[in-house]
Formats: C-alpha cells, sequence, structure tokens
C-alpha cells in the first residue's frame, strides 16, 4: 500500500512538472527508487517466509526426535511459489545485464 501510495505521488503530473523544472534525471533516480523499494519489500516477504520455513523445520526435527512427529498435509499453492521465485531471481538477472 505505502508503495502504491508512493509510486502516485511521484508519477502525478504536478510533480512531474515539479521534477523537469529541476532536471529529467530527478524523475529516473525517483523511479529507480520505487523499483528498489519494491524489490527490498520482495526481498523482505521472501526472507519473511523462508524463516518460516525454517523455524517449522526445526520444530519438526524436535518432534521427531521426541517420537511425536505427525505428519501435516497442508494444502500450498504452487503457482504463488514459483512466483516469488521468478521475482525474486528476475531481478537478480536485471541486476547482472540478463534478459
Amino acid at each position: 500500500a505505502l508503495i502504491a501510495q508512493l509510486r502516485l505521488v511521484l508519477f502525478s503530473e504536478n510533480f512531474k512538472k515539479l521534477l523537469r523544472a529541476g532536471g529529467v534525471r530527478l524523475l529516473g533516480q525517483a523511479e529507480r527508487l520505487v523499483r528498489q523499494l519494491e524489490e527490498s519489500v520482495r526481498v523482505q516477504d521472501s526472507s519473511t517466509g523462508l524463516m518460516g520455513f525454517m523455524v517449522q523445520d526445526y520444530l519438526d526435527w524436535g518432534q521427531i526426535n521426541n517420537g511425536k512427529f505427525r505428519i501435516n498435509t497442508k494444502a500450498f499453492n504452487v503457482r504463488e511459489i514459483v512466483e516469488r521465485v521468478i521475482s525474486i531471481q528476475r531481478s537478480k538477472a536485471e541486476d547482472m545485464g540478463v534478459r
């Protein structure tokens, strides 16, 4: 939500006019900052998910050692997982100049 609000402000016509008066480079920098912020949010979301998996694995390991482990057959969305991986890897590839 914060990124959407920032994008609305940065790319409103009044803001663009103000930036043109000060130089076009500023607009390019603002666009890059928004992309970097979006990437940071994606990485943070991914890290949060990975940390959750690690904690769950550790808890499962403890249950296995205590002989109290039960299999959990929880459904998950494969498409969502793949899209997350693609979005993270896409930005890394772009940084390296791969298209």
